[in-house]
């Protein structure tokens, strides 16, 4: 690789993913995540992968791997192969002693790079990057919370304490909210000044998450030991507060008590054991704690469903409407966003309403001999592919940068 000395624009010429990129590079962006794993990871890889394969940015990424997965530091390669620094600052996502050894790790960097743009992503990267205006660091900072944790509308020590510590920090820097719920809040409830604000979905790879074959399907499943002839329920989440798991396990017995081909695929970290074995329906649901590919979980699925109490925009539900499945979500802050696209193929309930969720699944099994052609797929490309939401935030920094 070679390019011309630091400052300005430079000229540059590199291999990435087997492409000869010879390019003038007028930006140099600087990525700052926490965590390493789910969907703000994933938010994070695609926007990283997007501007380096465009060969007109150079891109920095100072991420943790305290919460990481196996995609984390194939990332970091591709970062550091590209000719750009990336840095590990160790912390997690509550607040600890290590957020200020992190601190001065990402002022350092910024001194060393110069980047024209700096882009936070999550509360603790988020609090950390606007935290350098105290280091004298004078580019535009962006901040996309992907979901503030206050939106869960609890009234907790934990929540007011984020909430406080977000209001503080809101006039520094922008923001970017994934969905209008959470832009609202942000405006309404923590002080976000809407000149300072954009909203701007998150995306999937379109062309990889794709309406399965029948061949697709029932690999899928014998991937994962599904029987063939039975309907699948499917959700990807943790077991936490916001994803509110117990609602969608209550409500799927219930559904799995009228319908009895009816089962649940559930991927993601927790243990629910105890809870299956009270519902009585352990022998019908297949739990997986991690998959680095998850196209084969959602080929494998005859719906989608989440139970969260808030989101900021759920990744997991884009990547369903772009496999083209049925969704079946709360109706809550961020879900909102999915229920007023036009989607054909979508069901809701109310918050903590059990039933209500029990008799959505329910009304989509009765949808199912119906054959209705579904719309998923048009709207996901033209919402939330690449160039629609990351062509988007370039513009983003183009527009920033040049009026710094």
């Amino acid at each position: 690789m070679g390019e011309s000395p630091s400052g300005g624009s430079c000229r540059i010429v590199c291999v990435y993913k087997g492409r000869i990129i010879i390019k003038t590079l007028s930006m140099h962006v600087l990525q700052v995540v926490e965590p390493g794993k789910d969907g703000v990871f994933r938010h994070v890889e695609g926007l990283c992968d997007f501007l380096l394969t465009r060969g007109d940015a150079r891109v920095s990424l100072a991420y943790s791997d305290v919460r990481s997965s196996d995609r984390l530091q194939p990332l970091v390669d591709r970062v550091r192969l590209s000719g750009n620094s990336a840095i590990n600052l160790q912390v997690g996502n509550s607040p600890q002693l290590a957020d200020l050894r992190a601190y001065f790790r990402l002022l350092r960097l910024c001194r060393q790079v110069r980047p024209d743009v700096i882009h936070a992503h999550s509360s603790k990267a988020g609090a950390l990057a606007r935290l350098l205006r105290l280091g004298g660091v004078r580019v535009p900072i962006i901040y996309t919370p992907n979901a503030y944790f206050g939106m869960g509308s609890r009234k907790a020590v934990r929540a007011g304490v984020f909430d406080v510590a977000e209001r503080v920090l809101s006039k520094i820097g922008y923001t970017i909210n994934v969905s209008s719920d959470e832009a609202e809040f942000a405006r309404t409830r923590l002080g976000v000044p809407a000149r300072r604000q954009f909203l701007v979905y998150n995306a999937i790879d379109t062309q990889a998450f794709h309406r399965p074959s029948e061949k697709d399907r029932l690999d899928a499943r014998k991937q994962l030991g599904i029987p063939e002839k039975i309907l699948v329920i499917g959700c990807v989440a943790r077991d936490s507060f916001q994803k509110n798991l117990q609602l969608l396990y209550k409500a799927t017995a219930k559904a799995m008590a009228v319908t009895d081909e009816l089962w649940l695929l559930h991927l993601g970290e927790g243990d629910l054991s105890a809870l299956t074995q009270d519902l009585g329906i352990g022998s019908r649901v297949v739990r997986v704690n991690y998959m680095s590919d998850t196209i084969p979980f959602y080929h494998a699925i005859d719906a989608f469903a989440m139970s969260s109490r808030y989101e900021g925009l759920s990744f997991a539900i884009i990547e369903a409407i772009g496999a083209d499945r049925p969704i079946i979500i709360t109706n809550v802050p961020g879900n909102r966003e999915f229920l007023s696209l036009g989607l054909s193929h979508v069901w809701s309930a109310p918050n903590e309403d059990v039933q209500g969720f029990a008799d959505a699944i329910q009304s989509w099994i009765t949808d199912i001999p119906q054959g209705r052609n579904s719309n998923h797929r048009e709207i996901t490309t033209s919402r939330f592919g690449y160039d629609a939401c990351y062509g988007e935030i370039r513009k983003i920094y183009d527009r920033l940068v040049v009026g710094k």
